[in-house]
């Protein structure tokens, strides 16, 4: 019964000890410089920097031992760890182990998060003159960031005329026409932000709008020139009917005497022969 009670308690211990373990949270960007910090006890003699059970380096006395993947990117400082131009697999659990002269031993841990910075993002809308939703689109989808729209630089919640949604990704908004102004999203991250360009609701539906006259307008000219393409084919192919009159009199000149003519010389004719 003993020994069981022993094992309980220092069971209990270990996930007590376990459970005490906290991690200093640090962000740095990709391809930029990031500083651990930490506060050396006294009298150290040895401190040993790990990243999920790898060795980053070893210093003891005024020598420190870089190792692979570290050996060109990372510096130890009077202070903080210096780590240059992050890549994503410098994302972790470092644990810094500073060795007391009497043998003892301390721990730091930070957790090291590198994030890629924001790009700026773009408002999409999609809807009419009832409801409109503008979506705030990101190309990155990392994690740590947060969404929140402003309206004339108020910060917008749900209620009546707008709610949110997706994260605060989508916005709709009920009879939009009552918001002239412009609306901006607005993406976060630790020690990151950045904002869209300003946006008028009234550019979703006027846009369509415009479209549909233009097209209608765009419509309407081809067919009108159509016809009258039409109309001139036609009144080129279709004979004159003045062409032929003029035709036959010129024949008759060419020909000889008219009939009235022929009659005048026969009446002279026959009072010659009385």
């Amino acid at each position: 019964m003993r020994s069981v009670s022993v094992a309980a308690a220092f069971l209990l211990t270990f996930v007590c000890t376990c459970n005490s373990t906290k991690f200093e949270t640090i962000f740095g960007f990709l391809h930029g410089d990031v500083h651990l910090p930490f506060s050396k006890p006294a009298n150290t003699s040895e401190i040993v920097c790990k990243l999920g059970g790898n060795k980053v380096f070893e210093w003891e006395g005024d020598e420190t031992q870089y190792f692979e993947p570290f050996l060109r990117n990372t510096k130890l400082q009077e202070n903080n760890v210096t780590i240059q131009r992050l890549q994503k697999n410098n994302t972790g659990h470092y644990i810094l182990e500073f060795t007391l002269s009497d043998g003892k031993i301390t721990k730091k841990n930070i957790s090291l998060i590198v994030l890629e910075r924001l790009t700026i993002p773009k408002i999409i809308c999609t809807g009419n003159a009832s409801m409109v939703l503008l979506i705030c689109d990101l190309n990155d989808t990392g994690s740590f960031t947060t969404t929140k729209w402003k309206y004339q630089k108020t910060l917008i919640t749900t209620h009546d005329s707008f709610a949110l949604s997706n994260e605060n990704k989508h916005l709709t908004i009920h009879n939009p026409g009552r918001f002239p102004e412009e609306f901006v999203c607005i993406v976060n991250q630790p020690r990151n932000s950045n904002q869209s360009d300003p946006f008028l609701v009234q550019n979703c539906f006027e846009t369509k709008e415009k479209f549909h006259r233009h097209h209608y307008l765009v419509v309407s000219i081809c067919v009108f020139v159509v016809l009258a393409s039409v109309c001139t084919c036609l009144s080129f192919l279709k004979p004159k009917k003045d062409e032929p009159a003029k035709i036959s009199e010129g024949n008759a000149d060419i020909d000889g005497p008219k009939d009235s003519d022929n009659t005048s010389a026969n009446e002279a004719d026959f009072k010659n022969g009385e």
